[in-house]
């Protein structure tokens, strides 16, 4: 063999070599911007299943519906998105819980309405997801108004 040859050859062997490499770091690159796009996606979506639940005597905005002014449960996004209010009446709503799996709320009450004729403080629990199904879980003259925590 030549040394021309052998030159030859060693410069194609070295150009394949470089094209491998090149190819290898561009799918690194590549791989490397797919990761940083997808994973704040993932986050974004698991921070709106978490829900924030407040009691406020609001009567405008968004999803409000309490022309009395009374306080009333709400739920909403951490970052203050998609407010929905869950309990609708003329009595005094507050101190929300979440369960801890997401799906209920436990709250006080104070006021005379059907299922608290007296009007004493009780603690009831509702559906996180919509307010429905509302509860009173102490129905009792003794309890005190601690928060339901």
């Amino acid at each position: 063999m030549t040394t021309q040859a052998t030159t030859r050859k060693a410069q194609t062997r070295g150009k394949g070599r470089r094209a491998l490499l090149l190819a290898l770091a561009l799918g690194v690159v590549l791989a490397a911007l797919v990761a940083t796009i997808t994973v704040p996606q993932r986050r974004a979506e698991a921070a709106f299943t978490e829900k924030v639940v407040f009691a406020s005597d609001r009567t405008t905005g968004t999803g409000v519906n309490n022309p009395s002014g009374d306080f009333e449960i709400f739920k909403m996004n951490p970052d203050g998105t998609n407010v929905r209010q869950l309990t609708t009446n003329k009595v005094t709503d507050f101190g929300p819980v979440l369960s801890p799996d997401k799906t209920k709320v436990a709250y006080n009450s104070l006021g005379i309405q059907t299922s608290n004729p007296e009007g004493e403080y009780e603690v009831y629990v509702m559906n996180a997801s919509d307010g429905t199904a509302k509860k009173n879980l102490t129905d009792s003259d003794s309890y005190d108004g601690v928060y339901p925590d």
